[in-house]
């Protein structure tokens, strides 16, 4: 029983973490040879959701995930500014783990639908998260269309001291010439966030 019950612990906290893909192949060993019972039962259902969150969802063909491996961390900031400049920017920094974050996300997706075709791009910036397949499940789940980066350690906290960090979800306005126009902009569900938009479109 000690056991068994060790084991669904480290399996639910790999599941917790993301980590479908490594309990994957120890799902067959678990089912032969712990006992039934209603915690077994808990675990196999949580392990066949987040199979299916990872290995059936699927991203938009809008949802652009970019290389940043190669970013220098005191450059990726001004790259990702160079990529979309001649935009208006709305930025959305992010973790994996802040449900504040993805709690803001369906508000995200009703702004882009009110914008759709506008000059503006949606750019989100993944920071101290641990897993890429993580963030790619979510912004699969969330339906999160836009330009999407992920940086390591190095890049996140480098990203954070120049944008002055405190807490997330943070959003900034750039304006089309590449500026910061507000570096603390409005939440995707404040009406004051489209308008503020639109006056840097128009």
């Amino acid at each position: 029983i000690l056991r068994d019950r060790y084991v669904e612990k480290q399996l639910n906290g790999l599941l917790k973490d993301g980590k479908v893909r490594q309990v994957r192949p120890l799902i067959a060993d678990y089912k032969s040879k712990v006992k039934p019972s209603l915690v077994k039962d808990d675990l196999l259902k949580k392990y066949q959701q987040e199979y299916d969150k990872v290995y059936k969802s699927k991203l938009s063909v809008r949802s652009v995930l970019n290389v940043t491996e190669d970013l220098k961390p005191d450059s990726v900031w001004a790259e990702v500014l160079a990529k979309h400049k001649g935009k208006v920017i709305y930025v959305d920094v992010w973790a994996t783990w802040c449900k504040p974050c993805l709690a803001e996300m369906g508000n995200s997706k009703l702004l882009r639908e009110k914008l759709l075709g506008k000059d503006v791009v949606f750019v989100y910036l993944c920071i101290s998260s641990q897993t890429e397949t993580l963030w790619k499940r979510l912004i699969a789940e969330n339906e999160m269309e836009g330009q999407h980066y992920f940086f390591n350690k190095k890049q996140s906290d480098e990203l954070i001291q120049q944008l002055k960090i405190k807490g997330i979800p943070r959003y900034v306005l750039i304006d089309k010439s590449g500026k910061i126009a507000n570096a603390e902009a409005d939440r995707p569900g404040n009406v004051l966030a489209i308008k503020a938009i639109k006056g840097l479109i128009e």
